[in-house]
């Protein structure tokens, strides 16, 4: 889920089930990566506003629904004009802003 920076950590069930978000004000996204054998997700946010802090929570489930360690949360700031933000997850998040 990406969200504004000062976003409370979400709860597992509004991830699972992709919202709705408590306040709308957190203007939250969400999206499901599958991580494939080679131990690799893409996932891409649009229309981020520049200057502008957000924070990624990253939840990690298995095939069998049971939810695993993950990550956690990456905070970052926007620069510029920014069209949208890919994120890559291997052993560890990996961000790249393209303008």
């Amino acid at each position: 889920m990406l969200a504004l920076k000062s976003t409370e950590q979400p709860e597992w069930q509004e991830l699972k089930s992709l919202g709705p978000p408590e306040y709308e004000t957190t203007r939250s996204v969400y999206q499901i990566i599958e991580v494939g054998s080679e131990l690799q997700g893409f996932g891409r946010f649009e229309k981020l506003e520049a200057e502008t802090e957000y924070a990624i929570y990253v939840f990690l489930q298995d095939r069998g629904e049971n939810r695993i360690s993950a990550p956690g949360l990456v905070e970052f700031k926007t620069q510029g004009k920014i069209v949208f933000l890919v994120f890559i997850y291997e052993t560890a998040l990996t961000l790249h802003l393209l303008p």
